[in-house]
């Protein structure tokens, strides 16, 4: 798991819940972004830049492929994991498979919050125990 991801989801995962509620929003917001971004690079992708907008959502767009690397589109482990959650690419969001050959929509940041709370149980508890279990 790369660096990004994983203190992202570290992030969110320790967010102070005591905090105020605009730096909590703040602190919540540029976990989630990061996440993304992080998520995303994790597969080899590179999304543009995103925050939650007005509608609460955020962009989770593919960024055209540059030669020698992905195609721009999502690919099959990265469209795996936005499936798990609804997003947005009409007039409302679903739970639907997203297919590998699509390269954006929109992700509520509820939702977007419980995609990255699902990479870090799978990723993260994950990790943990492959080090455990390398111990002597």
């Amino acid at each position: 798991m790369n660096d990004r991801l994983r203190n992202a989801l570290e992030a969110l995962r320790n967010l102070d819940r005591s905090l105020k509620p605009v730096p909590f929003a703040d602190a919540r917001e540029k976990a989630i972004v990061e996440g993304l971004h992080g998520l995303a690079e994790e597969y080899g992708r590179k999304i543009g830049f995103t925050c939650i907008n007005s509608l609460g959502e955020l962009d989770f767009n593919i960024e055209p492929s540059k030669p020698g690397l992905h195609d721009g589109t999502y690919g099959e482990e990265l469209a795996d994991w936005l499936s798990q959650v609804e997003t947005r690419t009409g007039i409302t969001a679903t739970k639907r498979n997203i297919l590998p050959q699509n390269n954006w929509c929109r992700i509520h940041h509820f939702e977007a919050e419980k995609l990255l709370l699902l990479v870090a149980e799978h990723k993260l508890d994950n990790d943990a125990e492959e080090t455990v279990s390398m111990k002597p």
